[in-house]
């Protein structure tokens, strides 16, 4: 079975102005590219926006750290959707092969 994206397992609640963190280990397989999909909703669960994040992964383990902004007023949870070989809705028929570890939210910068 193959996937698009692997979605966290919870909405993240947030505000604007909230900063986030997001930090993993990351190695490409047999993809040409991966990113983070962040969906922010409002409070009735409808959707605002879609916001890609490459995460310029190769062909060796690395770790690494992207940063998200809450711009939006009416933002009040997110969605982080891991993408295995995409980097914009435009990528979405790509297939490939991502491998993922240590995955980590956080709203302070922290490489430990």
């Amino acid at each position: 079975m193959a996937v698009q994206s692997g979605t966290y397992q919870a909405l993240v609640p947030c505000k604007q102005g909230d900063i986030f963190y997001f930090t993993l280990d990351t190695k490409l397989d047999t993809a040409t590219r991966s990113s983070l999909n962040i969906q922010e909703f409002n409070d009735a669960g409808g959707f605002i926006s879609n916001n890609y994040i490459t995460l310029n992964a190769t062909g060796d383990w690395e770790q690494r750290v992207r940063r998200h902004k809450i711009v939006d007023a009416l933002c009040t949870r997110f969605a982080v959707n891991i993408q295995p070989a995409a980097n914009s809705n435009v990528d979405s028929s790509f297939i490939g092969k991502s491998l993922f570890s240590n995955f980590r939210i956080s709203t302070k910068l922290n490489n430990n």
